[in-house]
């Protein structure tokens, strides 16, 4: 199969990776950026350096049976347009501002797909509210909770951006669609904050933004439907703060994004991404839960390996005659169909990336807060620092919330803090290894060990 790949940036260059792992050998990369297709060299691709706007895009889309497009945003409607006049199947990852539902007629007239958002979220959320869909009856809400968020995260931000900044902004301050007693509303970007809990992570926050796009047509029977992003705490109010001060105005943008940029890099790269599809109904919360790290092997982020190995493996599924449908057809539609879903789900297994059932609990681990100084405190935070020394005149156990607050002797506290998941508890006054002559003389050394 002759597959062209459109960008071959960070998305793209996973996409291509993983097409590659599924044995697709002859394919076209095409990216404005020499630099891009300079990473490529070594993955068996054909490059081109060409602008998508270049009318010599159309002969080149002709010359393939397969268009995965990994763009920016504002690339996406116009390249699914001219693929479906050159009668070309697309796999798009993009979350274009216009509806990709309007291609549809004209997908179906002239015979091939468009899977339009076909990423993490959305993308692989919405195939999970097919699946549910088709699994639980009588569901009278679904809300998605997503996000990819730094494993060694830096106050204020604790967020370190593995996409397009533009993109960021513009989810948070665009209006949030959700659907609420049958009707689509439109409420602020940042508000609903709520408190999450990850068993991996711990406590998070979450709030609405606006995620559901095809949801909102093809999803009928479900009376409520909302989608909100996920972070650590504080960060939904910082930037509504941003936001208010007209920070993210276009005259303001350029700066805004710098000083930004330049905080976000404080964070790790290293990242985690969370994804909880809830189905709400008569008997209870059930749906379904996804965890995934930083691949440190790869040296790939897991929204990049989230987002790239969506399309890859929907290609794979179209190679082998598993997509039979034509129009547009969102991957809530797709996830329906039982069999389809459980082979996606199957390869994104064997790909090192697991969804599991999940059911939401009534008891959450307790949080404990304690002030810490502020050279112990940054150590925590980078990472360097994997222990606390702590008087035993409280209960700790696995698995509780320790809450570090920053305290200064002179200025008291600093308002930054830092939350750590209790893996281990040992109490000195349970050790008999030294006599106390031997504790007396050497003293206790408490020694930090890295994975």
């Amino acid at each position: 199969m002759r597959i062209l790949l459109l960008g071959a940036g960070r998305q793209g260059f996973t996409i291509l990776q993983a097409l590659k792992g599924f044995e697709f050998h002859n394919i076209t990369v095409v990216d404005v950026h020499p630099e891009n297709l300079e990473r490529l060299k070594g993955l068996g691709a054909k490059c081109i350096s060409l602008d998508v706007r270049d009318e010599k895009i159309g002969e080149i889309f002709k010359q393939h049976e397969l268009i995965i497009d990994s763009l920016p945003a504002r690339f996406g409607f116009e390249i699914m347009s001219q693929a479906i006049e050159g009668g070309i199947p697309i796999i798009d990852i993009a979350y274009t501002e216009e509806d990709p539902l309007l291609l549809d007629e004209k997908a179906k007239e002239h015979g091939i797909f468009v899977i339009p958002d076909a990423g993490f979220a959305p993308g692989i959320s919405n195939l999970l509210v097919g699946y549910g869909l088709n699994l639980w009856k009588n569901i009278k809400k679904i809300c998605i909770k997503v996000g990819g968020i730094p494993l060694q995260p830096h106050p204020p931000l604790n967020y370190n951006i593995t996409w397009s900044p533009e993109d960021l902004i513009a989810e948070y301050t665009r209006p949030a669609r959700i659907k609420k007693d049958n009707k689509i509303a439109e409420i602020e970007a940042l508000s609903g904050i709520e408190t999450e809990y990850f068993e991996e992570v711990g406590y998070l926050e979450s709030f609405y933004t606006d995620g559901l796009r095809t949801l909102l047509k093809t999803v009928k029977d479900v009376p409520e439907l909302e989608e909100k992003t996920l972070r650590y705490r504080g960060h939904a109010e910082i930037f509504r703060i941003l936001r208010e001060l007209h920070l993210f105005e276009n005259a303001h943008m350029s700066n805004t994004l710098k000083a930004l940029m330049k905080e976000f890099r404080k964070s790790s790269v290293e990242d985690i991404a969370l994804l909880r599809v809830e189905f709400y109904a008569e008997g209870g919360v059930k749906g379904f839960e996804l965890i995934h790290k930083y691949n440190f092997k790869e040296k790939r982020t897991a929204m990049s390996e989230l987002t790239g190995f969506t399309p890859a493996i929907l290609a794979k599924m179209y190679r082998e005659g598993r997509i039979k449908k034509n129009g547009v057809i969102p991957l809530e539609i797709l996830g329906q169909d039982k069999e389809f879903a459980e082979g996606f789900l199957k390869e994104l297994s064997n790909l090192g990336i697991k969804v599991k059932e999940y059911k939401k609990k009534k008891d959450l681990p307790r949080r404990i807060e304690k002030r810490i100084l502020p050279q112990y405190f940054e150590k925590i935070v980078s990472g360097e620092k994997t222990f606390e020394i702590r008087l035993a005149n409280f209960d700790l156990k696995p698995g509780d919330i320790l809450v570090l607050r920053e305290w200064d002797p002179e200025k008291g506290f600093t308002g930054r803090k830092v939350e750590k998941i209790v893996s281990y508890v040992l109490r000195t006054k349970d050790l008999n290894f030294w006599s106390e002559d031997e504790i007396e003389k050497w003293g206790y050394m408490v020694v930090g060990l890295k994975h």
